[in-house]
């Protein structure tokens, strides 16, 4: 802050020595080796920096500061926006008047980022953050959680955003949120699926009536109407939290899915790519494109794009469903196999990877095996603890089309999350689409 940068350097050199790991020390080292002409070094420790972050191990903040002291303004602003978007809460600290940032701070889109933190004049939002310090740590600590996208970390999530709209109530940024946690819960049948239906509904409407303005809780209302097939209420709410914040990158992910549903693959790609430009290391981002193209019949495409997660990320265990459809789609049933198996390595209860095992089994003779795994998901379904459709997956692959039909028609009943997703393009579903029944199930959700 002084300027005095040899002596930074020197106290930082301390401080690594005491911890060799510590993120802060290493910042202020490489802010100051920018400063006395060794760039190359604080550009050695920023790209190290970048590669931790893609492990979730760094915080985005201190990766904006360093290339806020080298001079890259557009590399400092988009990382400066990654710790928005992850709701850093050392950025939360240090974003005003951290003199590391004071290169970017009258750049248009910081302060951008600043009048939606809260933290310049005229923002428009007062209960974007609580005033509460422990409701907004609980906050915090659910975000870091949700990007994992486990059984175990969303409850973790989940536990956190019930203890933060607890201490307080009008926290609209937590209740959207907590909705989020629900939806997710739901899709993944994790929980009691009616219930984190119900709970994901009413939730989201508590944020929005504390704040109709937050990108965040209009976004975490917006899924709720496609489940119940009202699919131009569902855009409405897209598009206007899209209109609200055009950086919040889960609206343009959702928005996808949505898009997927009705065949619009080239409109879905757009947004999904745009939620990867806004937050280019997030893993689901990635793999949302890789489902886009699966539902599009482009295989190669989404094969491709999802193996550059698991480079990085391995035990991101949703990348390997993904792989494991396009392999089916192609016709390659041992290489979906094994990308089930190394999914349910990471999550053993993975519903997506376990339904894909049946139908592949079914089309490799193993039959027996088959159906053993589509009656274990009907009687998991009986505790509301398995999505529908992913059974009637199970029973098309096996080939009995009547059986298919039925579960159909109960994830329609029972809204489930997972059916307009998959219900009109997926290839798994091949077998039923033939059949009047399943005309008269497209027509009953508006989709043909």
């Amino acid at each position: 802050a002084k300027g005095e940068y040899g002596q930074a350097i020197a106290a930082a050199r301390r401080a690594r020595q005491l911890l060799p790991d510590e993120h802060f020390a290493t910042t202020a080292m490489a802010y100051a080796y920018a400063h006395t002409g060794r760039t190359a070094d604080a550009r050695a420790i920023v790209e190290a920096f970048e590669s931790a972050y893609a492990k979730r191990e760094m915080q985005p903040v201190l990766i904006a500061m360093v290339w806020s002291g080298i001079g890259d303004r557009d590399r400092a602003i988009r990382w400066a926006q990654t710790a928005y978007d992850d709701h850093d809460v050392v950025f939360m600290l240090f974003a005003k008047s951290s003199p590391e940032l004071a290169a970017i701070r009258d750049d248009p889109r910081y302060q951008d980022i600043l009048r939606r933190m809260g933290l310049a004049p005229k923002t428009t939002s007062s209960k974007r953050y609580s005033e509460n310090a422990e409701a907004h740590t609980a906050y915090l600590r659910a975000r870091f959680e949700f990007t994992k996208r486990t059984p175990q970390a969303l409850r973790n999530a989940r536990q956190s955003l019930e203890r933060a709209v607890q201490l307080d109530p009008g926290y609209a940024l937590a209740w959207a949120a907590l909705a989020d946690t629900y939806q997710i819960a739901a899709f993944y049948a994790y929980e009691d699926q009616p219930t984190m239906i119900q709970k994901c509904k009413e939730s989201g409407q508590r944020a929005v009536a504390l704040d109709p303005s937050l990108a965040e809780a209009v976004n975490s209302s917006a899924q709720v109407p496609e489940w119940f097939f009202e699919w131009d209420e569902s855009d409405r709410r897209f598009k206007r939290s899209i209109e609200l914040d055009a950086r919040y990158a889960p609206a343009h992910h959702w928005y996808a899915f949505s898009l997927t549903a009705r065949g619009r693959f080239d409109e879905a790609l757009r947004q999904v790519r745009e939620a990867q430009e806004i937050d280019p290391l997030t893993p689901i981002f990635i793999a949302a494109e890789g489902v886009v193209l699966n539902q599009a019949h482009r295989y190669d495409e989404a094969i491709v794009t999802v193996r550059s997660i698991i480079e990085r990320n391995p035990t991101f265990h949703l990348s390997y469903f993904v792989i494991a459809s396009s392999y089916s789609g192609k016709g390659q049933y041992q290489a979906s196999i094994d990308a089930c198996l190394a999914a349910l390595k990471y999550v053993p209860d993975d519903h997506f990877a376990t339904t894909m095992l049946a139908w592949n089994y079914a089309h490799v003779g193993r039959a027996p095996e088959a159906r053993q795994l589509a009656k274990s998901a009907e009687r998991e379904y009986a505790q509301h603890h398995f999505q529908p459709t992913l059974i009637a997956v199970a029973w098309a692959g096996i080939g009995d089309v009547d059986r298919s039909i039925r579960w159909l028609n109960q994830a329609a009943d029972d809204h489930d999350p997972v059916l307009p997703l998959l219900v009109k393009y997926d290839h798994e579903l091949d077998a039923v689409r033939g059949d009047p029944r399943y005309a008269q199930l497209l027509r009953r959700m508006g989709l043909l």
